[in-house]
């Protein structure tokens, strides 16, 4: 029965792009910037949409217009001879104190702690315009938040950002050699202005039946997929290993797996077998009736576009 993977493949993604890394914040943690790609960071928010050059020069694309009492998010791409040479997402707040606080917040975990109160200029739930679009993962995020704030007090889950000025900025690794159309391709699906998923992997590699990628969500996650095929090209195993650089964030996206494995368990009377190893989550996925190489293909190309959207930008963006 296909749903049946679909499904928990879907869940992955889903809590995928839940959880996210957590380094800290020392300058040994953050992709540095040259001096040339200095100019990607900037408070001057590009006009809603695409705008640049796609060939040679840089390549923005910001998800709405400008609001001076709103936090504004844009993507900034170095393109040299139509590939993109290095990436950003940058967050503009209303000056540089707003933005070293909320640097800090974010570099030492303590922004979980926020209450979620409407005035709060920090609330990231009333901040993340993401929510009226597809595969948004703010509701999935603050459940988990709000189990942690219960059940761990003190603990903190840390995202890795830079600051200058009144600029918040991520490096996002996995662009560097991308095409435009593959980059407009992406943002165009996390954007919701698209929903045509690409026929192959664009941020990962996908060889022999396995898949890798590193750096997910624009932070420090690795992700695995194993599977296997019979001679007919029949799906035999599916297994996604996880590791994230802390076991706190490791901790509650177990915790994660474990609440959603119950319904699937009332709705198949199976449950796929789940395992925790210090920072590491392994899911083996139940394979029930005949499941196609290509029906397993296409899972993948999903995975890799869905959980390469920053995480950055799920909040703010």
């Amino acid at each position: 029965m296909k749903k049946f993977l679909t499904g928990v493949v879907a869940m992955t993604t889903i809590l995928a792009l839940a959880f996210t890394s957590c380094k800290s914040g020392d300058d040994d943690d953050f992709e540095p910037l040259s001096p040339e790609d200095k100019v990607l960071v900037s408070s001057d928010v590009p006009s809603e949409g695409w705008s640049g050059n796609t060939d040679n020069g840089i390549l923005k694309y910001a998800p709405s217009e400008y609001d001076n009492e709103d936090i504004n998010t844009y993507f900034a791409f170095n393109m040299k001879n139509g590939v993109c040479d290095n990436a950003v997402i940058n967050i503009v707040l209303q000056n540089s104190v707003q933005a070293k606080q909320l640097a800090q917040m974010l570099n030492n975990g303590t922004w979980i702690e926020e209450e979620e109160d409407d005035d709060d200029d920090y609330a990231y739930s009333n901040r993340s315009k993401s929510q009226s679009r597809s595969f948004d993962i703010t509701n999935s995020l603050l459940k988990c938040i709000s189990r942690a704030n219960a059940s761990r007090a003190g603990v903190t889950l840390p995202i890795p950002v830079q600051q200058e000025g009144k600029v918040i900025y991520v490096v996002l690794t996995n662009f560097k050699g991308l095409h435009a159309d593959d980059i407009k391709t992406a943002v165009d699906l996390w954007s919701g202005n698209s929903y045509t998923v690409p026929d192959r992997v664009i941020f990962g590699t996908y060889v022999n039946g396995v898949y890798t990628c590193k750096n997910m969500h624009g932070m420090n996650i690795d992700y695995l997929v194993e599977t296997k095929f019979n001679n007919s090209g029949i799906c035999t195993k599916y297994t996604t290993t996880i590791t994230l650089p802390d076991e706190n964030w490791a901790a509650f996206y177990y915790e994660a797996y474990e609440e959603q494995l119950w319904d699937f368990e009332q709705q198949f009377g199976q449950r796929p077998d789940l395992k925790l190893t210090g920072k590491t989550v392994i899911l083996d996925a139940l394979i029930m009736g005949d499941i196609t190489r290509e029906q397993v293909n296409s899972i993948i190309y999903s995975l890799d576009w869905l959980n390469n959207c920053p995480f950055i930008y799920k909040l703010f963006g």
